[in-house]
C-alpha cells in the first residue's frame, strides 16, 4: 500500500473520535449534559454520583475536552496533509507512528487531567456547601 494511501486511510479512521470529543464538548458547553449519562462523558463513581457533580465535573473539565478534540483534528490534519506529499511506505509509517502516537499520549494525559479538574471541581462544591450549611468538615 503507497504511503500516501496508508496516511489517507488512518486520517480518515481518525475523523470520527474528532467528531465525537467535539459533540462531547459542544453538549457540555450547551448544557445538554447536566444529568448523568450512562453512555458517555467522564464516568467515573464521583461523576456519577449525581446530576450535579456530573455537571460541575464536566463543566469544569470542558477546556480538557475541547483540547482532546482539538487534538484528534490536529492528527487527522497531519495525516491527510502528510498523504498528499509522502509517496514512501517507509516514511509513511515513521510519520504515523509520531503523529499517531503524539496523539494517543495527548488525549490519553487530557483525559486524565479532565477526570482529576473534574474531581477537584466536585469537591471543592462539597466543601463549599458544607461550609455554607455550617457542617464539620470530614
Amino acid at each position: 500500500m503507497p504511503g500516501g494511501v496508508l496516511l489517507l486511510v488512518v486520517g480518515l479512521s481518525l475523523a470520527p473520535a474528532g467528531l465525537l470529543f467535539q459533540l462531547m464538548a459542544s453538549q457540555v458547553r450547551g448544557g445538554a449534559m447536566d444529568t448523568v449519562s450512562h453512555v458517555w462523558g467522564l464516568r467515573t463513581k464521583k461523576l456519577q454520583s449525581s446530576d450535579e457533580a456530573w455537571r460541575v465535573g464536566h463543566r469544569a473539565a470542558l477546556g480538557h475536552l475541547q483540547a482532546m478534540a482539538w487534538w484528534t483534528w490536529g492528527a487527522v490534519a497531519a495525516c491527510l496533509l502528510g498523504a498528499l506529499v509522502i509517496r514512501s511506505e517507509e516514511l509513511a509509517g515513521y510519520v504515523l507512528m509520531l503523529v499517531v502516537g503524539g496523539f494517543t499520549v495527548a488525549v490519553l494525559g487530557h483525559t486524565w487531567r479532565a477526570v482529576v479538574t473534574a474531581h477537584r471541581a466536585v469537591d471543592d462544591r462539597l466543601e463549599l456547601a458544607q461550609q455554607l450549611l455550617g457542617e464539620p468538615r470530614s
